[in-house]
């Protein structure tokens, strides 16, 4: 029975990255803000652009390079290749945490418009991606995939920095008690603002300005969406103690992101740079559970409250607040 139930699955999750990624590369892709300057950086590329006279990280200007100069694929081709490796590897790392969910979590990414977010930020998504499949094998205790993925994802976006760092205390931090970890929490969260307020006073990077300048987006920390993950946050921790270590890493990571977002969300281009990622580890958190331990009303629950916010951002997301309508945050 599992080989039939896994092979059905397998075959529905090709389809799946196939399909999303062709109706993403080819479609939505032109409503991206981003588009044109991803797609003028691609064409220069082609054309000879050096590495030292453009501005993005190494692994995404030789994957460009190599691409537009070497294969001569078309930029929408170069995208659709980008979001079939991303798609496939989350689903990898769902798949091998708890096969039986993957359908669910299929559901969740795409009802929580993931995949317009990771055409809008192409470089992020890589980075991210790399960033899951890093964070499976460390799990795993396999250390060099670890650090070919750590490297690759720096390599895409140095904004994963920060995903290590969180990562990386978590994981110190998975078996200490439920006040240490909220003490932390608290000192994540207004450590992250004092550091963005005197990064600004010192002016110590002049990406910071820009940032701030399209202060007026800035999101509202007590939001419908960010009071309703709060309390879904709440939810999942009262069982924390009763899932394995890995899980409690998965938690720990986005719940910290999460906290570390929203303190600088006073900028709001790193705001979204890192509730994305957290709010997609809380959603690989949630499906990989396999056995709650008696405590399955307040994971079915979580399962319910996931699926209802996800619902509703999409519609907030298409007819609220249009992503695809807003200026671009390339950086």
């Amino acid at each position: 029975m599992r080989i039939k139930l896994t092979n059905i699955l397998i075959v529905f999750s090709i389809l799946f990255v196939i399909l999303s990624s062709a109706l993403s590369s080819f479609y939505l892709i032109g409503f991206s803000p981003d588009f044109l300057d991803y797609a003028s950086h691609y064409e220069n590329t082609r054309q000879g652009l050096d590495f030292i006279d453009q501005r993005f990280e190494p692994v995404y200007y030789y994957l460009v390079a190599f691409f537009s100069s070497v294969v001569h694929l078309d930029f929408n081709f170069f995208v659709f290749i980008i979001l079939i490796f991303s798609i496939s590897a989350k689903l990898y790392a769902v798949y091998s945490w708890n096969y039986r969910k993957l359908l669910l979590f299929l559901f969740l990414y795409l009802n929580t418009s993931y995949i317009i977010y990771d055409i809008v930020s192409l470089r992020v998504n890589l980075s991210v991606s790399f960033f899951i499949l890093s964070i499976y094998f460390s799990l795993r205790k396999k250390h060099t995939p670890f650090l070919i993925f750590l490297l690759l994802s720096i390599g895409s976006h140095y904004s994963s920095l920060l995903l290590y760092f969180v990562f990386l205390l978590s994981f110190n931090f998975r078996n200490k008690s439920k006040f240490t970890l909220m003490t932390l929490a608290v000192l994540l969260y207004f450590t992250s603002y004092l550091l963005l307020e005197l990064a600004l006073t010192l002016n110590i990077n002049p990406l910071l300005s820009i940032y701030v300048t399209e202060a007026e987006k800035a999101p509202d920390i007590f939001s419908f969406n960010n009071l309703f993950i709060s309390f879904l946050f709440i939810v999942l921790f009262s069982f924390f103690d009763k899932v394995n270590e890995n899980l409690r890493v998965l938690w720990l990571t986005s719940f910290y992101l999460f906290l570390i977002s929203n303190s600088l969300s006073s900028a709001p281009i790193i705001y979204f740079r890192y509730i994305d990622p957290s709010l997609l580890m809380l959603i690989i958190y949630i499906v990989s559970v396999k056995n709650c331990y008696g405590f399955r009303v307040r994971y079915y629950f979580g399962v319910i409250g996931i699926s209802i916010f996800s619902i509703y951002k999409v519609i907030s997301t298409l007819y609220l607040n249009p992503i695809l309508n807003s200026s671009s945050y390339i950086v």
